[in-house]
């Protein structure tokens, strides 16, 4: 009676086959699993497919907060399951800093922490969560295009104001190896040009990487 569960913000992908019988990390792991022909979708897309598609036919991802009940070949949520109760948004705020401070003062035991600090709302709300914290951390920004100029500005300056140790990761790293194997391993790229630039930036396997998707 197997049932595969997934987080509360799908930080490990979880995908599996329409027709049931395969789980795996990765959609062309699934196909691969499946066997024959590997049919790919040509619907235009950015960065993820609409619900749980995937652009391959055969493969569905798994969505937070559900579990795929693999024996049955059914998905269930378990969480939330009735309403969220109703609060302010003063009230929710404190209690999203209270836990949030909680949780990253319980990960950050004896690990370096790490986290990218841009002009954006989510990283300055980690920014916020980590000094309320007071654990030791550095940031970082990447990027060498206009696109990125006002990130790596504004990140700059708060990391002056308040006397933290700033990288900027401007030097992309180019490997044919390591591109080959992101387009073998991923349908969706977010910056995947900075992949081996920041691989060299985390050059300790046990550092702490904070990104603000956690807080969805």
């Amino acid at each position: 009676d197997l049932r595969v569960v997934n987080d509360a913000t799908g930080m490990r992908a979880v995908y599996y086959a329409t027709d049931g019988g395969v789980v795996a990390s990765h959609a062309q792991l699934v196909e691969q699993a499946l066997g024959g022909q590997i049919e790919v979708s040509e619907l235009p897309f950015r960065y993820g497919y609409p619900g749980n598609r995937t652009p391959y036919t055969r493969t569905r991802i798994l969505t937070p907060n559900t579990y795929y009940w693999m024996t049955a070949h059914l998905i269930r949520r378990f969480w939330p399951v009735t309403a969220p109760t109703q609060t302010t948004t003063e009230a929710a705020a404190a209690h999203l800093l209270d836990s949030s401070t909680y949780a990253l003062r319980a990960m950050a035991q004896d690990l370096g922490v790490r986290f990218t600090l841009t002009a954006g709302l989510d990283s300055r709300a980690i920014l916020a969560i980590a000094l309320n914290a007071g654990i030791e951390f550095s940031t970082y920004t990447y990027g060498d295009e206009t696109a990125s100029e006002l990130d790596r500005s504004v990140a700059a300056d708060l990391a002056d104001t308040y006397g933290i140790a700033h990288t900027t990761v401007d030097q992309p790293v180019t490997s044919q190896v390591l591109q080959d194997r992101l387009e073998e391993s991923h349908y969706a790229f977010h910056h995947a040009g900075w992949v081996g630039a920041l691989r060299e930036h985390f050059q300790d396997p046990t550092e702490l990487a904070l990104i603000g998707n956690l807080l969805e």
